[in-house]
């Protein structure tokens, strides 16, 4: 079972991705402002939930605010990797530099 998510393309989920989506999402940012209630849902007590199966839809500003957030996350782990490159760099050349020195100690 999963999350089907339908727009411009779609894509498809478990629980446990969409899940983990949204919490990325709102500690980047994003405020959930809760689903609309399904078409065919008129009887029902609806409380806006994004995790059931029932056809239910957000807005296009919840959508747009939702794609920022995971923008920002997704931004904020490529410069997280590209530090932790730099520094494993850095830290080659001073592995290298250390070596060099400690040659040059040794043999002059």
């Amino acid at each position: 079972m999963g999350v089907d998510l339908v727009g411009h393309g779609g894509a498809s989920f478990n629980w446990s991705a969409w899940r983990s989506s949204l919490q990325v999402a709102e500690a980047f940012g994003w405020h959930a402002a809760g689903t609309i209630m399904p078409h065919n849902e008129i009887d029902r007590i609806w409380e806006g939930g994004y995790f059931s199966n029932d056809c239910q839809e957000v807005t296009d500003d919840d959508a747009h605010a939702l794609g920022l957030a995971i923008h920002r996350a997704v931004t904020a782990l490529m410069r997280w990797s590209r530090f932790l490159r730099q520094a494993v760099k850095v830290d080659l050349m001073t592995k290298r530099m250390i070596h060099h020195e400690d040659t040059q100690a040794v043999h002059g």
